[in-house]
Order: structure tokens, then C-alpha cells, then sequence
């Protein structure tokens, strides 16, 4: 079982406590998987192989330099294992049988999910200046970007509180390999 390091908490993140407090060649320091955002929740943050990379609200993807400034991340050493191989399985579905296998909905686990989605949406906001709007005045006005038919990995997190998986998508239908 590995060690997943966090930094700040959802609770920060809801009530406007967005001032960046670590710096992203830190969070580095502490694992080379993980997910967050930055300073005035600045678009999401994906950590992938030891690198950092922000989606900004207008979808572009930037490697992080040294000094960016962190409100939240999750982070740890990936040693995911394969699990299971499911085909043509919902969303819905698919979080059903990764609780089955884990056995428990009292623990935090990173998942990595290998896969073909027919369809995904995810979100991403632009960095709000102060003072700080709370996270749901944010969340009125992130913005979706939708694509079908793709191919690739999504990283996340099940959290004991929020009962949800992290990062924030849909998708309709997929086939995935499954791994914690």
C-alpha cells in the first residue's frame, strides 16, 4: 500500500482559503502521480511521471515550473498493479466493481485507468484573484470541454469524505484496464 501525501484540504478549497502555500518543486518531492490545483484554483493540476501540468480554463496544457504556487494537490509514488480488464462498462458500473475488488469504502486509494472512453467531459477553471470567491461562485463558472471517442489514462483519487473519484468526469461507456 502506498502513502498518498496531500496538501490543503477540500474544506480550504470551499471556504476561499486559496492562497498558494507549497510550491509545486516541493509537492515533486513528495511523489511522482497526483492531481490538484493551483493558487486561486488556477485549472487542474495533473502530476504524471514525475512531471507537473496545469489544463488552464482555456484547455491548454503547460508544464509547471519550480516555483508554482499549490492550494491543494494529492500526490504519491506510483506502483500501480494491474487489476482487472473491463469492456464496454459504465462509469457507474465501473466504480461498483472497484469498491467491490477494495473491499472497503473506508479507505483512500489512487486509481490509474488505462482505457478507451467513447465519451468524456471534464472542466477546468481560470484562476480567480482576490479576494477569493468560494469554490461553488468557481464552479458556476468553469468551463467542460467535451471529445468522444478517446484514448488514453485518467489518474484519480476515492476519497474516504466526497465517497466520489477525482478527477472530475463523465463518460458514457468504456473499455479499461484497471489499476491501484
Amino acid at each position: 500500500m502506498q502513502k498518498v501525501n496531500q496538501f490543503g484540504t477540500m474544506q480550504m478549497l470551499a471556504e476561499s482559503l486559496l492562497d498558494g502555500f507549497v510550491k509545486n518543486k516541493d509537492i515533486l518531492c513528495s511523489g511522482n502521480v497526483g492531481i490538484g490545483t493551483g493558487e486561486g484554483i488556477d485549472g487542474e493540476l495533473i502530476i504524471w511521471n514525475g512531471k507537473s501540468y496545469r489544463v488552464d480554463g482555456n484547455g491548454n496544457i503547460t508544464e509547471l515550473d519550480d516555483d508554482f504556487p499549490i492550494v491543494y494537490a494529492n500526490v504519491h509514488k506510483s506502483n500501480f498493479k494491474f487489476v482487472n480488464h473491463f469492456k464496454n462498462i459504465t462509469l457507474e458500473l465501473l466504480r461498483k466493481e472497484i469498491l467491490d475488488i477494495v473491499g472497503s469504502k473506508n479507505i483512500i486509494f489512487s486509481l490509474l485507468i488505462d482505457g478507451k472512453f467513447k465519451y468524456v467531459d471534464t472542466r477546468s477553471a481560470f484562476k480567480s484573484k482576490k479576494p477569493y470567491p468560494g469554490l461553488e461562485e468557481i464552479a458556476k463558472n468553469q468551463v467542460n470541454f467535451s471529445k468522444n471517442n478517446v484514448e488514453g489514462y485518467m489518474i484519480g483519487y476515492y476519497t474516504i469524505l466526497y465517497s466520489s473519484f477525482i478527477p472530475r468526469y463523465r463518460s458514457t461507456e468504456l473499455s479499461s484496464t484497471f489499476y491501484f
